[in-house]
């Protein structure tokens, strides 16, 4: 476009850029000048071409159009700089050979003093090939190092020294994932703390009476390092949401990541035991135990009140059918209800451990969960505000897993699902 101008400066809009192409013509249109923009646009010509034939060739090139595109051999030229400058990893993703040629080889034997040091190759598309042509090379060692987004290629002549380069970067990317964890708990953490500040400001951590169930009723942040450490996350913050229950029980909805579900608590292991029993296969007498949510006083810092978590992959049993379990619970079970009731609805335990069974899916393809596990959390003060949990052995992750609860509110923003969403069928579906 810009020879165009200088050849046609009365197509220019303005008076002013028609004058300034005129006056740049006369001083660019010189002989070498002419020479090397028809050189460039690949137009021939003979060296012994005078000025003016000179100008004229490259005149009637533009006129066609011969000079509106760079010329092919142009970009060819340009796409071999770019990848001899280029950073190592795009040189290798430009051509596998000419790389291992510039760095490993010569006339297609070992060079080991062209590069002598290990080098690492980040975004790497052809890994596998890379290694596939090193393996081929007598002395040249490769392994991929963990890294966030991607792994890193590492390659030299000394496997030592190769492995090394590897744990650098390894440690590097590890030590910046766990910075970048702690920075988003504390962000969470934030919220626990502005909890504890307006409840100090309500006095409600003054209590005379002992430990009560009601007060554990809330929203709570988790801490897991068991799944947070092995499992990649994203964004995601684990969750558990206790509700008020019957009979001086307490539900909840959690939510660990990785798995979900609802959770039954008492402050009596035996109690559980009689409702789940003692190798924890599933029963449904529970849900008939099982309260509403309820909004709690204390929750004008959260208004937006409780949302139902309704099974993600599947209808609810259609009412009126008994399951078995169902019916083998009411039977065994019979006039025991209400002295179990009893024991556990009396003065609140000075102790504040409550037990737990804990049941729901896999969040992956939503695989229910083979039967409930067992736990306990133990709250750490009378306001429970904080507590410290274990389950036994909790499905997909290990034994004895720890986990901690900071409260954000006294209100719980989800509901539990029923428990017999998880008693029934697998994949979230259930038995119509």
């Amino acid at each position: 476009a810009r020879l165009r101008g200088l050849f046609n400066p009365s197509t220019l809009r303005l008076k002013r850029d028609q004058k300034d192409a005129a006056d740049e013509a006369r001083r660019l249109f010189t002989k070498p000048f002419l020479a090397a923009q028809l050189k460039y646009y690949d137009i021939p010509f003979r060296p012994s071409h005078k000025r003016d034939e000179l100008l004229l060739l490259l005149q009637n090139a533009v006129n066609q159009g011969k000079c509106d595109q760079v010329p092919q051999s142009v970009s060819d030229m340009e796409a071999s700089l770019r990848a001899d400058y280029a950073p190592l990893q795009q040189k290798a993703n430009f051509d596998l050979h000419r790389f291992m040629d510039m760095y490993f080889l010569t006339d297609g034997k070992p060079d080991k003093s062209k590069n002598p040091e290990p080098m690492a190759l980040s975004g790497l598309r052809q890994s596998w090939q890379l290694r596939t042509m090193a393996e081929g090379i007598p002395g040249l060692h490769t392994r991929i190092a963990y890294s966030r987004p991607d792994a890193e290629f590492c390659i030299g002549w000394d496997e030592d020294e190769v492995n090394a380069l590897a744990d650098r970067i390894t440690e590097r990317a590890r030590e910046a994932e766990r910075a970048l964890k702690k920075a988003k708990w504390d962000k969470q953490m934030v919220r626990h703390k502005k909890y504890l500040a307006r409840a100090a400001g309500r006095g409600s951590g003054r209590h005379k009476e002992s430990f009560d169930l009601d007060r554990c009723v809330g929203s709570y942040i988790i801490q897991c390092p068991a799944i947070e450490d092995d499992w990649d996350l994203g964004d995601q913050t684990l969750t558990m949401d206790i509700c008020k229950g019957k009979a001086n029980s307490l539900w909840a909805a959690y939510h660990f990541g990785i798995l979900e579900g609802t959770m039954f608590f008492s402050q009596s292991e035996d109690t559980l035991k009689a409702m789940f029993g003692d190798d924890l296969s599933d029963s449904a007498e529970s849900h008939s135990n099982q309260d509403d949510c309820s909004d709690e006083e204390g929750g004008e810092e959260e208004k937006e009140g409780v949302i139902a978590q309704e099974s993600a992959r599947g209808k609810k049993r259609k009412s009126g059918k008994a399951s078995p379990a169902q019916a083998t619970t009411s039977a065994a079970t019979g006039d025991s209800n209400n002295a179990k009731r009893r024991k556990t609805g009396g003065t609140p335990s000075p102790s504040r451990r409550v037990y737990f069974r804990l049941h729901g899916r896999e969040t992956g393809e939503g695989e229910v969960l083979p039967d409930p596990d067992a736990g306990h959390i133990d709250f750490l003060s009378d306001d429970c505000a904080t507590f410290a949990g274990l389950v036994d052995e909790l499905t997909y992750v290990g034994t004895n897993v720890e986990f901690r609860g900071y409260k954000v509110s006294d209100t719980p923003r989800v509901k539990p699902e029923p428990w017999d969403t998880f008693c029934y069928g697998r994949y979230g579906l259930e038995i119509v």
